[in-house]
Formats: structure tokens, sequence, C-alpha cells
């Protein structure tokens, strides 16, 4: 059989993103600070997707509606991800921290480069 590379393929990638989350996490945003990613009437599926998978491998999406900066923080760069849920999980609201993804929230590769695409548009707006 064929030795692969699949791994060191992966990793050459891996900066982008790496870059991404450290934009992410070191925006200008201050403490107490929220930026919305969404106007009222906008269409959620266009929002960065967090999916949630429970121990049951049962699944719901949702969009980052917006990002923030807690008054008081840990760490210098922790940030709230606003999420609402999409499909079955409309009605639902969720705040996690950046730092908490991986386990039951996972945030892919491209939709951690278009999070933070958004955050510099918003930023470079203002």
């Amino acid at each position: 059989m064929k030795k692969t590379n699949f791994t060191e393929r992966l990793n050459a990638i891996n900066p982008v993103v790496q870059e991404a989350i450290k934009f992410i996490e070191t925006a200008p945003i201050k403490n107490g600070q929220t930026i919305k990613l969404m106007k009222k009437g906008e269409d959620i599926n266009e929002m960065p997707t967090v999916t949630r998978v429970d121990k049951h491998n049962c699944y719901d999406e949702f969009g980052v509606v917006s990002v923030s900066k807690p008054e008081k923080t840990v760490l210098p760069t922790e940030i709230v991800l606003h999420l609402q849920g999409k499909g079955e999980a409309s009605d639902e609201k969720r705040e996690v921290t950046l730092g908490d993804l991986g386990s039951y929230y996972v945030l892919d590769d491209y939709y951690t480069c278009l999070l933070a695409d958004m955050i510099s548009k918003k930023l470079s707006n203002k």
C-alpha cells in the first residue's frame, strides 16, 4: 500500500486557520463591547455556522450573529460567540467562548476564516 501524506498536507493549510483564530482573539474589541454581524432581516444561513453535537450524536446548527468581549475577562483573548439556532433549533440562543469550541461546539476551518473576515469588515467600517 502506498504511504500517504494527508497529515502533512493538512498542516500546510492550518497556518491560515491559525492566523484567523489569532485575529479573532486579538481583534480590537473593548471589554463589554459587542459587534453585531447580522442585521435585522438578513438570512441566518449566511452567517458562520457553529455545529453542536451531543453525546448521542444528535446535532444542531447555530449561526454566529455577534461577538463580544465580556466586561471582566480572565484572559485578554476571551471572546464570546453569540449564537442563534438554524432549522429545528431556530428558537434557541446560546453563548459560547472561542476557547470552548472543540468539544460539543465546532466551528470548522471555512467558518473560522469567514468569521474573522466578517469581524475585520465590521471593525474597518467603524
